[in-house]
């Protein structure tokens, strides 16, 4: 992961340097709105994965069929993605090259997208088919939350041992 941060170090050296990043880097109070907007993001995520998971591994919503919670949290899933994901953008951009360097950023980054792909590509695929097992139910829930459980753990870590 270094040596693909050493690519990108002009890249990122210019970033830092934007009018954009520098507003951000000189404001306390932008700094804590993007903070806070961040963490909406993620807990819409995290939020509607907890709620779809527990629900796939059979703890909660006996009531339900699956694709009805899976159905009611979806798009919060997303909408919470684009949140988090554009909110980080911002809060990275004054400190790219020493975030990209950070060991608990490229895990968090390397959790990311494996929770997106796994989501988009198993996850929601999953779901779709009608025949759910309750096997493949669980284990889909579970892989699914521990991953995007990883992204916060990772973040937090992140933000405080920086």
């Amino acid at each position: 992961m270094v040596v693909v941060a050493l690519q990108f170090q002009p890249m990122l050296e210019w970033v830092q340097t934007t009018r954009l990043a520098s507003t951000i880097s000189n404001s306390l109070t932008l700094t804590a709105i993007l903070s806070s907007i961040h963490l909406v993001g993620l807990t819409l995520v995290v939020g509607s994965v907890l709620f779809a998971s527990l629900r796939l591994v059979g703890f909660i919503f006996y009531d339900r069929s699956v694709h009805e919670v899976t159905d009611a949290v979806g798009g919060m899933i997303m909408l919470g993605l684009a949140i988090s994901v554009t909110s980080g953008l911002l809060l990275v951009a004054p400190r790219a090259v020493a975030s990209v360097q950070n060991g608990f950023f490229q895990f968090k980054m390397a959790s990311l997208v494996a929770a997106v792909v796994f989501h988009l590509g198993v996850y929601r695929r999953v779901l779709r088919g009608r025949e759910l097992t309750r096997s493949r139910q669980r284990v889909t829930g579970a892989i699914g939350f521990g991953l995007w459980f990883a992204v916060a753990v990772a973040g937090c870590a992140f933000i405080l041992l920086e």
